[in-house]
C-alpha cells in the first residue's frame, strides 16, 4: 500500500526551473545527542532557480529501540505529516509526497508572440495574439488580434485561455510550461536508512548541490542575501566608429572567458580550504571540516554557508570514497548603450541600452577517501576536472590595464564581440521625422524634406547580433 500526498502547484516566475540544494544537512545521535538515540534528521534548503525564495523540507525519523519508527515531514516550517494534532506518527504504508513546480512560457508579454483560437468558435481560425499574463491555475491572459466585421481588426481581451488554444506564431509549436516535480518518497519497513528525495522521481536530489556566483551580497541595510550579477557596459558613439569600455583588458578577457585562477590553500588538523575567482568578479572559499569525532559525517562549506553535512551515503557518494559535486551557477551580462535607429535603418538622436545575457556554470569536486581514518589533509579539490593545484594562479591587475576605447573592428577582431544596434519601431518616420527635427531645431542645413530619402537603410544581414546574445 502506498499513502500519496500531493501539493498544489508552486508557480515560478522564470522560464527555466533549475533545482538547487542549497543546503542539506543529514544528522543522528552520534553527531547531535540532542535528537536522542535511533533518531535522523534530514533537512533540505532548496531552490528552484536563481533569485526564487528558497523551500526548507524537514524530516525527523525517531525509532526507539524495538518500537515502530515515528515520522514527521514539515515544509517551510508546516507539518505535511502526520495530519492532525500529532507531532509525529507511525506509518501505516509507504509515505509518497509530491510538490510540482511550473515555469513561465517564453514569450511572455512580447507583442503578436503567440496565436489564439477562440474556444467555442465554429471555425478553426487563429489569430495573433500577447500572452499578457500566466495566471496561478496555469491559464492565460491574452490580448488577441481578431476582425471586427467591417474589414478591420480590433483588439480582445480573453482573461482565461487553455493551452491547447495557444501556439508560437512562427513554427506553430503548441505552448509548453516547463514542470518538474519534487518527491520524497518514505518505505514504512525502513524510513531510517531508505526515505529519499529525487527530482521526478528519477535524479537524487543531493545531485543538484550548487551555489550562485558571485557569492551573494549583504551591503543592504537589511542585511538579507542579495544575488550579485556582474556586467560590464560597452558605450557606443553615434557614428558607431568608437566604443568606450568601462574595463580594461585585463579584466574584459577574465570576464568573457570566466577562467578559475587559484589564490591560496589552508590545512590544519581538523579542516581544509581553497580560495579561487570565478572571473574578475567573484571570489569564492570552498572549507571542508571534520566537526563530530564519533561520526564519520564530514561538513562542506562554501562563501561561509554550509553546503552540505553528512555521511558518504547520505550524498550518494561513490564507493569508498566521501565526494560531494555542486556547481557554482551565475549569469553575466554584456550592457550597450547605442544610438537607436528607426525601422528604415536611420540613426536618432536617443539612446538605449542593449542587454546580453550570459548563463556560466562550473562543477567542484571536493572527495577524500572513506576509510577508518576520515584525514582531511587527504581531502582534494577539483574545478572544472582539473585538480586546484593543477589551476593557473590569480595575478594582480596591471597598472596599465586602462580602460578600452577602441573600433569596432578591433573589439570584433580582439574579443570576438560585434555592436548591437536598437531598433525603436515607433520612432516617427518620413515626413513626420523631418516634422519632429524641424520642430526641434535639427534639421542639418541644406538638407531638406527628401534628404532623409537618400539614405540606405540597414538590411537584415547587417544587424549584427553577439553570439553571447541571449
Amino acid at each position: 500500500m502506498r499513502s500519496l500526498r500531493r501539493e498544489r502547484t508552486v508557480a515560478i516566475a522564470q522560464d527555466e526551473i533549475d533545482f538547487m540544494v542549497l543546503q542539506f544537512s543529514c544528522i543522528d545521535s552520534s553527531v547531535l545527542s540532542t535528537i536522542g538515540k535511533h533518531c535522523k534528521e534530514t533537512t533540505w534548503k532548496i531552490a528552484a532557480g536563481g533569485g526564487t525564495v528558497p523551500i526548507d523540507i524537514k524530516l525527523d525519523i525517531d525509532k526507539s529501540v524495538g518500537g515502530s519508527p515515528q515520522v514527521s515531514v514539515k515544509w517551510d516550517g508546516n507539518k505535511v505529516f502526520p495530519v492532525g494534532a500529532a507531532a509525529k506518527a507511525k506509518l501505516k504504508d509507504d509515505l509518497i509526497w509530491k510538490v510540482p513546480f511550473r515555469g513561465m512560457i517564453k514569450g511572455l508579454t512580447v507583442p503578436d508572440f503567440f496565436e489564439l483560437r477562440a474556444e467555442h468558435n465554429l471555425s478553426d481560425d487563429w489569430y495573433r495574439a500577447t500572452l499578457l499574463e500566466q495566471r496561478s491555475d496555469g491559464l492565460f491572459k491574452a490580448l488577441a488580434k481578431m476582425p471586427d466585421g467591417n474589414g478591420g481588426i480590433k483588439e480582445v481581451n480573453y482573461p482565461a485561455v487553455r493551452s491547447e488554444n495557444i501556439r508560437e506564431a512562427a513554427e506553430k509549436k503548441p505552448v509548453c510550461a516547463p514542470q518538474r516535480e519534487l518527491v520524497l518518497k518514505i518505505p514504512q519497513d525502513d524510513p531510517l536508512r531508505s526515505a529519499l528525495l529525487s527530482v521526478d522521481d528519477r535524479e537524487h536530489i543531493t545531485h543538484f548541490f550548487a551555489r550562485p556566483t558571485p557569492p551573494p551580497s549583504r551591503d543592504g541595510q537589511d542585511g538579507a542575501a542579495r544575488l550579485v550579477k556582474p556586467r560590464i557596459l560597452f558605450k557606443v558613439s553615434q557614428d558607431r566608429q568608437n566604443v568606450v569600455v568601462d574595463a580594461g583588458h585585463a579584466v574584459l578577457s577574465h570576464f568573457l572567458s570566466s577562467e578559475i585562477r587559484t589564490l591560496r590553500q589552508f590545512n590544519s588538523r581538523t579542516a581544509k580550504s581553497w580560495t579561487f575567482q570565478f572571473g574578475p568578479f567573484a571570489e569564492h572559499l570552498v572549507e571542508i571540516e571534520r566537526r563530530y569525532k564519533s561520526s564519520k559525517a564530514m561538513t562542506l562549506s562554501v562563501d561561509g554557508e554550509v553546503l552540505c553535512e553528512g555521511e558518504a551515503e547520505d550524498i550518494d557518494s561513490r564507493p569508498g570514497m566521501w565526494e560531494c559535486r555542486f556547481q557554482l551557477i551565475g549569469e553575466r551580462y554584456l550592457d550597450w548603450e547605442v544610438y537607436e535607429h528607426d525601422v528604415d535603418g536611420r540613426t536618432l538622436d536617443s539612446t538605449d541600452i542593449v542587454r546580453q545575457r550570459h548563463k556560466y556554470s562550473q562543477e567542484c569536486i571536493v572527495s577524500m577517501p572513506e576509510g577508518k581514518q576520515l584525514d582531511v589533509a587527504t581531502a582534494k579539490l577539483a574545478i572544472g576536472g582539473y585538480d586546484f593545484q593543477e589551476l593557473p594562479q590569480a595575478h594582480q591587475q596591471s597598472q596599465y590595464d586602462e580602460r578600452l576605447e577602441l573600433a569596432p573592428e578591433a573589439l570584433l577582431g580582439s574579443y570576438g564581440l560585434a555592436v548591437p544596434y536598437k531598433v525603436n519601431e515607433k520612432a516617427p518616420m518620413g515626413f513626420s521625422a523631418w516634422a519632429d527635427k524641424l520642430r526641434d531645431g535639427k534639421l542639418v542645413q541644406g538638407h531638406g524634406l527628401f534628404f532623409c530619402c537618400g539614405s540606405t537603410p540597414l538590411g537584415k544581414d547587417e544587424i549584427h547580433r553577439s553570439s553571447l546574445a541571449e
